[in-house]
């Protein structure tokens, strides 16, 4: 006779052990297993259990069964838990993304894993658990947490939060360096749009594939996407300003790759205004690197550009910067490599690698800039051939023509110019 045997979840079983502080061998005594069961399932090599086991290990926890099942979701009607309500508010977690309070926040909420909440909660809680994953670049946990919070919301048949689910699967799909991946994800957000007619909904899918185009090199769609995106905030009175000022910061991106110098610099004039309303300090550290960028591409007096970049330096030095973002290390690199400061350069891109490892498409855009810094200062920095080759493939598997045009160059030379180097950066 068969047995039924059910399928865990291994991040959701790691956050639920955290949550409840409890040690592998204390729990692994209490279920009388050894501490490498605890493991292996931890690890994935096991990843079914007996319903006995599993209700011993759910006992163990403080948690239902249901909440560390892969396959089966429970609806529970339980009364509204007003304080994680509070802290999943749209203007609690502007605040934390203001501030960048992503360790401390996703502490929070984990602690709210052993508890029984109502579905609706579940849901919210693992999205916010998902994308605050993202950020810290626990780019599987987000995965396990947005799933869950999925196929919650395909339960309730909630139609908003699967587009918002979806976006954010579609986000980290290109975070891993699957392109095409988020754009299936984006085709079936775009799919439940004609079932509702929340404009944040709306607004959400246009900015987060805009961003993905952006990436795919697709630079007039990607200006479209995000203008509408923009424009949809505003007409819905959206006072979220810290995410419109992600908006303009992405918008002004798009034309400095291109170099239209002055529609950049309008699009970074409205994202510090957005960011100064917002108290997003780091949002203006971006602003001002960029300013400084574009008055050394227009050929400005030096004291201007000197001016814009220590007001960004002193920002950035008042922010928290351990997440997976780091625009501002890339502004700032370029800005040493054009005012030859190559160890000042070297540093920031070490730093950078290491925070940016997580994501294959994010280092391998790192891996690029330490091919300009080797051919341009040689004698200061090498990259391992090992490591060019990965980011080429990433490139190739991706279509990113212009990026895999740029590493075959950087391969073909064995130094360039400042100015060669001013010309060809790619933001």
């Amino acid at each position: 006779m068969k047995m039924d045997l059910v399928e865990i979840d291994a991040n959701l079983l790691r956050n639920f052990i955290e949550a409840q502080g409890l040690s592998h061998s204390s729990l692994a005594g209490t279920l009388k297993v050894t501490t490498k069961t605890i493991q292996r399932w931890l690890n994935g090599s096991v990843r079914r259990l007996k319903p006995e086991t599993l209700q011993n290990l759910a006992k163990a926890l403080g948690v239902l069964p249901e909440r560390l099942s892969r396959s089966q979701v429970v609806l529970s009607n339980r009364p509204i838990d007003r304080s994680l309500e509070e802290l999943c508010s749209e203007h609690f977690y502007k605040r934390v993304r203001a501030s960048n309070e992503w360790e401390s926040y996703s502490r929070i909420l984990k602690s709210y894993l052993h508890k029984d909440l109502r579905s609706s909660q579940q849901m919210v809680l693992h999205k916010h658990l998902g994308q605050t994953s993202l950020f810290l670049g626990e780019l599987r946990s987000g995965k396990s947490h947005l799933d869950k919070a999925l196929e919650i919301a395909h339960a309730l048949h909630n139609i908003d939060e699967q587009i918002f689910i979806l976006n954010w699967l579609a986000i980290r799909s290109e975070l891993v360096g699957n392109i095409m991946l988020a754009m299936d994800y984006f085709k079936k957000s775009e799919e439940l749009l004609p079932k509702t007619d929340n404009l944040a909904c709306v607004a959400d899918l246009y900015f987060k594939k805009g961003r993905v185009l952006f990436h795919l090199e697709h630079q007039e769609e990607s200006v479209r996407l995000i203008r509408e995106s923009i424009w949809l905030d505003y007409k819905r009175g959206s006072q979220n300003q810290v995410m419109i000022s992600v908006k303009y910061f992405q918008l002004g991106g798009n034309y400095l790759r291109a170099r239209d110098l002055k529609k950049a610099k309008v699009a970074f004039m409205r994202n510090l205004r957005c960011a100064e309303k917002a108290g997003w300090v780091r949002g203006q550290a971006y602003t001002y690197f960029c300013l400084g960028i574009i008055r050394l591409l227009e050929g400005d007096d030096y004291s201007e550009v000197r001016a814009h970049v220590g007001k960004a330096k002193r920002l950035r030095d008042n922010s928290h910067f351990h997440r997976l973002d780091t625009k501002v290390e890339q502004f700032e690199f370029f800005y040493c490599m054009a005012n030859d400061l190559p160890e000042e350069a070297k540093n920031l891109l070490v730093k950078r690698m290491a925070l940016v490892r997580p994501s294959r498409m994010h280092f391998a855009f790192a891996v690029l800039d330490s091919m300009f810094l080797g051919r341009r200062y040689p004698e200061h920095f090498r990259i391992r051939q090992t490591l060019v080759e990965k980011a080429k493939e990433l490139f190739i598997k991706n279509g990113l023509k212009e990026a895999l045009a740029l590493l075959e160059y950087l391969n073909s030379v064995k130094s360039i110019s400042k100015e060669d180097f001013i010309k060809r950066y790619r933001f």
